[in-house]
Parts: structure tokens; sequence; C-alpha cells
């Protein structure tokens, strides 16, 4: 820095000109990426400031002007549900209490309902609070945007609102036991809600498994879901499902599984050949060896048929280097009682499958326990992968609707000899968040772990990538 006679300022030498602008520039990068996504450090301040009194009072949750008891609240008030996609939502509350109207722009039409109850517009929505501030607004809107527009007029015109976790606490208080697993709240809401609360000292400890940033940033952000039900943090994390074999790309997750044509592929929870058929596009048809686990008849079938296809597609032969194993993946070979798919309205109100899936597992009991029709199961049989393959796995796929940690158990040694490259599903049950990166951890390989939550809209296709 020199000064010039004559001159009154202060002439920065371009060395320093460049040093500070350069400074200035990576200021302003690293501001604009932590708008979008905050440091960890960051976000764990955040869980631990909004889950410390929650740990001492729930009901510390619940809005001030909120005064009656929760039983008394749904039968002497009167709602206004925010969204109309949530249907098992509106349904159990409209059981409860009295709902005078359901706002959604799309569907408002003169004569509109739902349910039998009336469809409305966002202005109708706010001339009915004014004219009667008791009324309380109940938000079951399940996206980002949704939310955000019916968040933004409870705040011009100081309605009353109850978030869906808040909902979903004054159920509890209620003691209400909702009956159907339909609906992005009641699947995904009120267990994986408490029992992160509960161990959130563990579930930050967790974060520390994962190789990168974005995974650490990511797991924190679902966490802060599983807290909230603020579709926010879903959506502004997810990295979508992409297609085919590439970067974000559900199951084949090319930032963790560089995949080659050497692979031996263990399909757990093979389904009907999808994953199979995605593998096949991924390593462009060239493969050692393949093996898929499924116990469900309809869809050993179907893997069959798809397979039938995939040979015409690829011109060769393909069925004589994969193995149909027309088994469930387990931590024993022995055999167990099976629940098939059945049906439920989610949180876009499309009927969606809950995955057949191994009693055993404890699926059912963490989605609904009520559901259990003992004339449904069917018995059969399960194994492991460590005694079905050759134990020469490269790349283990695991989607067994919550009998991952048993599928893991069962491959012990193959994953000793082998050290095989493993896309594990950490969504199905509220535990697995916890005790798979857990379990991955502890069986020291030395994995690195990755974390991907894949669906923008659904607390589904969450997976960690062990390489």
């Amino acid at each position: 820095m020199t000064h010039q006679p004559g001159v009154d300022c202060v002439v920065v030498h371009p060395a320093v000109y460049r040093a500070n602008g350069q400074k200035m520039e990576n200021e302003m990068s690293d501001l604009l990426i932590s708008d979008f996504f905050p440091s960890p450090y960051d976000l764990k301040e955040k869980i631990v400031n909004l889950v410390a009194p929650l740990q001492n009072d729930l009901l510390s949750m619940l809005p001030s002007w909120l005064s009656e008891a929760p039983a008394e609240f749904f039968r002497r008030r009167r709602f206004i549900v925010c969204g109309s996609l949530c249907w098992a939502e509106i349904r159990t509350l409209a059981s409860l209490g009295e709902v005078i109207a359901i706002v959604d722009d799309n569907l408002a039409e003169p004569g509109a309902t739902q349910f039998g109850i009336p469809v409305i517009s966002t202005g109708a929505w706010i001339d009915q609070v004014k004219a009667n501030r008791d009324i309380v607004s109940v938000l079951l809107a399940a996206t980002m945007r949704s939310s955000r527009h019916f968040i933004m007029q409870c705040v011009q015109h100081d309605m009353k609102l109850i978030t869906p976790i808040q909902f979903l606490l004054l159920l509890q208080l209620a003691g209400y036991q909702a009956k159907d697993v339909g609906g992005c709240f009641f699947r995904y809401g009120w267990d994986y809600f408490d029992i992160t609360v509960k161990n959130i000292d563990a579930h930050l400890a967790v974060t520390e498994l994962f190789s990168d940033q974005y995974s650490k940033i990511g797991y924190l952000n679902m966490l802060l879901y599983r807290l909230t039900l603020n579709p926010m943090y879903l959506e502004q994390y997810a990295v979508g499902r992409g297609a085919h074999f590439d970067y974000n790309t559900y199951l084949f997750e090319k930032t963790f599984l560089p995949l080659n044509q050497q692979e031996v592929f263990v399909d757990a929870g093979a389904f009907d050949g999808d994953s199979l058929k995605e593998f096949l596009i991924a390593v462009r048809g060239e493969f050692r060896h393949i093996y898929t686990f499924e116990p469900a008849q309809e869809n050993n079938r179907q893997i069959r048929a798809r397979l039938a296809g995939l040979e015409k597609e690829y011109g060769k032969p393909l069925g004589q280097s994969i193995t149909l194993i027309e088994k469930g993946v387990w931590s024993s070979t022995t055999e167990l009682r099976f629940s098939p798919n059945f049906t439920y309205e989610d949180a876009t109100a499309r009927s969606s499958p809950l995955g057949g899936h191994i009693l055993d597992s404890g699926l059912r009991k963490a989605v609904d326990p009520t559901r259990i029709d003992d004339s449904q199961l069917v018995v059969v049989p399960v194994t492991t992968i460590d005694e079905a393959t050759n134990q020469d796995a490269t790349f283990i796929k695991y989607e067994v609707e919550g009998s991952e940690l048993q599928g893991l158990m069962g491959a012990r040694r193959t994953i000793e000899k082998n050290r095989p490259r493993m896309a594990v599903a950490v969504y199905h049950k509220p535990e697995d968040f916890l005790v798979l990166p857990q379990y991955v951890r502890d069986m020291g390989m030395d994995y690195k772990i990755g974390f991907r939550q894949h669906d923008r809209f659904m607390p589904d296709a969450t997976y960690i990538y062990c390489y």
C-alpha cells in the first residue's frame, strides 16, 4: 500500500487488491452456499435448541392460544383444513371435530366437496376466519410450496394455526390412535418424531459416521423433518431419483458406487425385477453374476417375464448368469410368516403399496399393528446371503421392507471376505436411522458411509451407501 504526494487517497498495490478481491469472492460464495445449505454445526445447534424444551415438556410444542384439553379442543372448535391431499388425516380430524371447509384453489368450484366437506378458495378461507376468529386452520399440506402459501396467509391475517406435528401431538394427548396407515403424516409421523426426541444425542453422533459434508447436512435436515414435519427440510435437500446409472440415482448412486462390468450383484428385495433392469443398464449388460432374493411368488413370476424381455433387448442369454432365489433375506435359514402387499392412501392421494414383508421384521408394528390380519399371512422360506450365494458379492442392495438389519447379519461372512459396496434402505422403521449406520460401523470393515434422501415429496427412498 502506498501514498502518492499531493493526492488525498490511498493506492492499493494490485497484488493486495487481487488478494482482497479473492477473499471477498470466497466469502460471498460461502454465504450463498450457507443460505441454501447451513453447515452441520449450525444444523446441530438448531436441532439441540428445538429438542431441549421438548424433552422436558411436549406441551411446549403447542400454540399459546390453545387453552383447552385436547379432547375438548377437538369437540369444541371448528376447523378449516389447509390442503386436500392428506386424505387419512382429513378423515380423522372430521371424525373428531367439525371440519367446515377444505382449502384448495385448484378444486374450489361452486358446490365442490370432498368427503362431504365444502372445498373453498384461499380468499373464502380468509373471509371465514375474519368473520369468526375462533376457527382453527389445520395445515395438512405435504409440499413446501403449499405449506408456504398457507402459512403466509396465516401470518398475514393473524389466524390460529395448527401444524402437522402439533396435530399429531394433540391426537396422542387425546388418546386417539390412528387406524389408517394412509397419509405421509400418519405413516412417517409420530413414531419417527418420538424416537428422534428420545435419542437425539445418539442421532447427532451418527452424523459423524458420514464421509462427506452433504451426507451430514442431509441427515440433519431429515432429523429436522422428523421433528417438525416441515417439508422444507425434505424438499430442499432431497436429490431426486435420477435416471438409470448417474449421480443422485436412486439405488445406483454414482457418487458412491462406481459400478463396473465384473460385478456380482445381490439384489435383496428384488420385487418385480425393476432394480435388476436398472443394474443391467448401469453395467451395459455385462456382469459376472446376479442373485435375486424375493419370497413373493407373483413377484418372481414377473421377474422371469421381465428377464425374458431383457434377454431379447440385450440379444443374449442372461439367465445362465442370474440365480433367482425365491426366498426372503434373513439372518438365518428358516420359515417365517410373510405379509403380502396391501395398499393405503398416502399424502399425495395415490394408492401406494406397503411392500410385502416378513412379519418378524417389525415393519407392520411400525406402521399400524391393527392392520395385521392372520388370514392374509403366508409362510415363506428365508435364508442368508452367506448360505445362498458363493459369498462373492461385490455389490449388495438391501430394500427388504424392514428386514435390512437381519439381512446384514446374514451376510457377515460375505462382507468380511469380500467387503462389497452396499446400498441400504434406512426409512422403513423409525429406528433405522440409528441402528443401520451403527451396525455398519460396528462390523469393523472400515466402510465409508454416504447418506442420500432421494424422494422430494415423501420421506422414503432414503439410503445409506457403504463403500
